[in-house]
């Protein structure tokens, strides 16, 4: 096995992952990891680093993450209710009446009332 190979962390426990001598198999070095990761004896020694450093997508981690980027972009500065005082860091969020003659602000902290800066402006 090549030298300058990195290897990753326990798939399981997130221990750093080390060569074990006699066999030179690679394992988790967390002698309390309940899953005993590790290397087959059998692979050829300079694929072992490749195998330990595989790992298998799970499509709902995937789309765990597409639903948090999802939830990321909807910060208050991308809503059309979103509107800046000045050139502060300060907004607020609202609408005006039909007849734009109030403001009306949105005072809840979970925001049910977000719509992107491109949804239809029917309302303003």
């Amino acid at each position: 096995m090549a030298d300058d190979v990195t290897l990753l962390p326990c798939p399981f426990c997130g221990a750093p992952a080390e060569v074990y001598a006699p066999y030179k198999i690679i394992r988790c070095s967390n002698p309390d990891c309940l899953m005993e990761v590790r290397t087959m004896v059998n692979l050829r020694e300079e694929r072992r680093a490749e195998v330990w450093n595989t790992r298998v997508s799970d499509p709902r981690i995937a789309a765990l993450e597409a639903q948090l980027a999802a939830i990321k972009a909807r910060r208050c500065e991308t809503c059309k209710h979103w509107s800046r005082v000045s050139d502060n860091d300060f907004g607020v969020c609202g609408f005006w009446t039909d007849d734009r003659s109030t403001w009306h602000a949105y005072d809840d902290e979970r925001c049910r009332n977000w719509q992107g800066k491109g949804a239809a402006d029917a309302d303003s």
